[in-house]
């Protein structure tokens, strides 16, 4: 039981100035990553939306799931 003896003696690090700048260099990456991401990721769903708005869709009895859920064959 070596590894259980060694492990009483680490001491514990609490607060350190060398993870608060790692903290602060990750977030300085990844917020603006995250930002870029969720906008793009925005604007095209905006633009299928327009497209979708646009497009004209006819349903019939072959592509409307409301109506092969209720057919009496399924």
């Amino acid at each position: 039981m070596p590894l259980l003896s060694s492990a009483d003696q680490t001491p514990w690090e609490g607060f350190s100035v060398n993870n608060l700048l790692i903290l602060i260099v990750i977030l300085a990456i990844l917020w603006p990553l995250m930002r870029w991401i969720r906008r793009r990721v925005s604007d095209s769903r905006r633009e299928r939306w327009a497209h979708e708005d646009d497009a004209e869709i006819r349903y019939t009895e072959e592509n409307d799931p409301d109506l092969r859920r209720n057919h009496p064959e399924g």
